[in-house]
């Protein structure tokens, strides 16, 4: 980490001394996004200017690359982190001068990782968890889902997941698009659209549904939305499963 960002870092961390809010109105997930990634995905009521956090691993797995992802792509967000073995990432998130998270929820980094052949019982956990608003006042947080175990490796290099997103159709598109997901288990769905920011600009489902393949349009130009040209992201959270698709809008 450069001396710079470590000095921004400890100026609006330091605040985490203080006490948080008792009830917490932000939550930070690390859930298994893929047969080879985990995702760390916040859920925000608060507006936060800088995130810190641990991503740890069990012995059988391996952490390989960290990147950013959907709330964390834009150059206005600094994202440091540190490898310090091959089950320990350190990670420090801060916006540059006057930038935040607004309310919203999305995943903030992706990291890929291996598994030890034969390993059955997997796991990644979240810890040293320090979350702060734009004026480094300690916010309060919740680390829901944090232990996240595959059990046995799927058979034959087969993802297990119970859903998978397909990429949108027409992409580029203008003005509508077509969303393709499926369901392998009856499950909550939560069908979502992000801008770059962040922030989520159409809410597509927001229900139970069985197994099976679904289909949904999108229009972005519907109720009154009037969105710029640019990229977007749909995201398909089913259970502590999320999936995300890279959508472009071209005008």
């Amino acid at each position: 980490m450069k001396p710079t960002t470590t000095l921004i870092a400890n100026l609006i961390l330091a605040a985490a001394f203080c006490i948080a809010p008792l009830a917490a109105q932000n939550k930070l997930s690390v859930v298994r996004s893929s047969l080879s990634t985990l995702d760390v995905l916040m859920d925000n009521q608060e507006v936060v200017g800088g995130i810190q956090f641990s991503v740890r691993s069990s012995s059988d797995v391996r952490l390989e690359s960290l990147d950013r992802t959907d709330r964390t792509v834009g150059a206005e967000w600094i994202v440091a982190s540190h490898r310090v073995n091959d089950s320990t990432y350190n990670v420090v998130i801060l916006g540059q001068t006057q930038t935040a998270f607004s309310a919203g929820s999305g995943s903030l980094v992706r990291v890929r990782f291996t598994a030890n052949d034969g390993a059955t019982d997997l796991r990644a956990t979240l810890a040293n968890v320090m979350v702060a608003g734009p004026s480094a006042d300690s916010l309060g947080v919740t680390i829901h889902g944090a232990d996240w175990t595959t059990g046995p490796l799927a058979v034959g290099g087969s993802d297990m997941r119970r859903s998978s997103l397909g990429q949108n159709y027409p992409n580029p598109f203008n003005p509508s698009t077509r969303i393709t997901y499926t369901l392998h288990d009856p499950g909550q769905v939560h069908l979502t659209v992000f801008d770059m920011t962040g922030r989520e600009v159409n809410r597509l489902v927001e229900q139970f549904q069985n197994a099976g393949t679904y289909e949904i349009a999108w229009n972005s130009s519907a109720e009154g939305l009037r969105l710029a040209s640019g990229t977007y992201f749909a995201r398909l959270q089913v259970g502590d499963e999320v999936s995300i698709r890279k959508m472009t809008l071209m005008k």
